[in-house]
């Protein structure tokens, strides 16, 4: 396929890369001489420019053609039914799409100043998706498999494959904990009325009951009933406080279990929620872990899923890490690069592509529990309904759930049956 444009920039070659090498997967030529595609007979051609060249005619919003960061009016509109973004006239093609694309996935709107929660997170209410109404579509995707239409082409590249992950904030409820911290949330439990777990706690610690959190067995034999193929275990394991309360890596108890996980997952780092305002901390966070397991790591999500533009994924980078899995919402589901398909980061400050590949998040537990507060009836429904667009685009389904997440003295009783109800349909639609 031929594309000419007036210019060759850095955004615009790493936009058409994604579009049709990883979504649509076709491959292309760009061209910036006017008169050889006029006179060029291929027909499969994209004119981005101004005027009509010949081909499919996108006019530019100019913003791949920029150097730096500024506020932009976004203006929706429509290609037959499906909504849009930088909206231009007299185009085969009512919207600058490949200008669309590159501002969803560069997350270009998390560098302009904007409204964040208590945690430095940018919200999805604040989205150019949530906006226009698009948050829960991989509209990327929709747009593709239009233009791809266009081109003759009927089917998108690649199949629909998921990756099972878990965040182990809290290795164990009780185990490990240490004499201090033992008394510390005995007096908690006793304070506020947590009889029942008071007693869990005391018979945990002498192995008279099951430590409500030390679930890998049943992770592990859930992994073999329902067919995993890929799997991720992010460690936390900064220094303690009060957002960061993991076992240390020095405790034996916390490295026989990394061990352990890793004869049956991945193992990634979770960055502590102090080691986002300071490089050297994750990378000692890094060193350790890697101590442990004996080998590099290179997967990586935020505690608590912060990010903050451009700063964290340069933090990564700067530590070797070459992938990344946090990028999503804790407060709903939904597509917050608008797609289902990883892809490689932008760094707008340095206007370059960079090594850093960026695996968005399909589900979090916690969102469907705590944040939407949906019965476990509902959340399968709603995770199921989820998982579908990722099916119909060939997309990457990453499942987010935690160790503690199946804890019934922490109100999750019965969601290990919307976990497995997860697993079953993941499995059963020929993830891999």
């Amino acid at each position: 396929m031929l594309i000419y444009a007036e210019n060759i920039t850095p955004r615009l070659t790493y936009t058409l890369d994604f579009i049709f090498k990883e979504v649509i997967g076709i491959d292309y030529f760009l061209t910036d001489d006017k008169i050889s595609f006029a006179q060029s007979n291929q027909q499969a051609k994209i004119c981005y420019h101004a005027n009509d060249l010949g081909g499919v005619h996108i006019v530019p919003h100019g913003l791949l053609y920029e150097t730096t960061i500024g506020i932009h009016s976004i203006e929706s509109g429509k290609w037959g039914d499906i909504t849009t973004i930088f909206h231009t006239e007299k185009a085969s093609i009512p919207f600058d799409l490949f200008s669309a694309v590159f501002y969803l996935t560069s997350r270009y709107e998390e560098y302009l100043p904007l409204q964040k929660d208590e945690h430095g997170r940018f919200k999805a209410e604040h989205s150019v998706a949530y906006k226009y109404g698009f948050l829960d579509k991989p509209i990327i995707h929709i747009w593709c498999e239009k233009l791809a239409h266009e081109l003759g082409k009927t089917n998108l590249k690649g199949a629909f494959s998921s990756i099972v992950t878990f965040d182990i904030d809290n290795s164990y409820a009780y185990r490990g904990k240490g004499l201090k911290r033992f008394i510390l949330s005995t007096f908690r439990d006793i304070l506020q009325l947590k009889l029942k777990a008071l007693f869990t706690r005391c018979k945990a610690l002498i192995n008279i009951q099951h430590d409500p959190c030390n679930t890998y067995h049943y992770i592990f034999e859930s992994f073999k009933k329902y067919n995993v193929q890929r799997s991720i275990f992010f460690f936390l394991n900064g220094a303690y406080s009060s957002m960061d309360k993991n076992l240390p890596i020095s405790s034996p108890l916390q490295q026989a279990l990394i061990k352990q996980c890793k004869a049956h997952a991945e193992i990634g780092i979770h960055p502590s929620y102090v080691s986002n305002k300071n490089t050297n901390t994750l990378s000692e966070e890094i060193s350790s872990l890697e101590k442990v397991v004996e080998q590099p790591i290179i997967k990586s999500r935020q505690h608590f899923l912060m990010l903050d533009f451009p700063n964290t994924y340069r933090q990564l980078i700067a530590n070797n890490i070459v992938q990344d899995y946090t990028l999503g919402y804790s407060e709903t589901l939904g597509f917050r690069a608008s797609t289902c398909t990883p892809f490689y980061w932008f760094d707008l400050d340095k206007n370059e592509k960079t090594t850093l590949k960026i695996y968005p998040l399909g589900l979090m537990d916690g969102t469907l529990k705590e944040y939407l507060q949906l019965t476990t009836t509902d959340a399968i429904t709603h995770a199921k309904q989820h998982i579908d667009w990722f099916k119909k685009y060939n997309g990457t389904f990453v499942l987010l759930w935690h160790n503690s997440s199946f804890n019934a003295l922490e109100g999750w009783k019965n969601w290990n049956t919307v976990y497995e109800e997860i697993l079953h349909y993941l499995n059963e639609n020929s993830a891999s």
